[in-house]
């Protein structure tokens, strides 16, 4: 075998990895996603109805503007809940591309042809999807936390 041949048998088994890997990542979309919007919602939405109906059944007294503020906490995390679910999908699908692209490219080598498909851009949008769900689950939870703290004080 020559080194072309070599070289052409690697790349060949380069493209069917990247292919079962950007396979892969399509399951590992459905999966985040789920699991994000899931946590972050039962979180935010539970402490919604949780609220309602403890003050439903307990007939307490409460502050009203410190309620609402909580309730709107509440809502700005389950708003961010679905920033995040939407950024967490971009940055599987922005992924994928990239994982494809490189399979591309190594079948192209196998073929004995020049790489021509960009990976960089779609592995730059990725990392910027992800930035956006990590920030975005993270004002999920201080949203949480507040909310929840204005709900102590409101009942108080």
């Amino acid at each position: 075998m020559t080194d072309n041949e070599t070289g052409r048998a690697i790349a060949l088994q380069d493209y069917e990895q990247q292919t079962a890997e950007a396979m892969a990542r399509l399951q590992y979309q459905v999966d985040y996603s789920k699991a994000l919007l899931n946590g972050l919602t039962v979180g935010n939405g539970g402490a919604i109805l949780a609220l309602l109906t403890f003050i439903g059944n307990t007939g307490s007294k409460v502050d009203p503007a410190s309620m609402r503020s909580a309730f709107s906490f509440y809502g700005a995390g389950l708003a961010c809940v679905l920033i995040a679910y939407a950024a967490g999908f971009f940055t599987q699908y922005f992924f994928y591309d990239a994982t494809q692209s490189q399979a591309w490219n190594a079948q192209s080598a196998a073929l004995g042809a020049g790489s021509e498909h960009d990976v960089s851009g779609p592995m730059r949008r990725g990392n910027i999807a992800l930035v956006v769900g990590i920030l975005a689950a993270i004002a999920s939870m201080v949203s949480f936390i507040s909310g929840s703290l204005l709900a102590l004080s409101a009942l108080t």
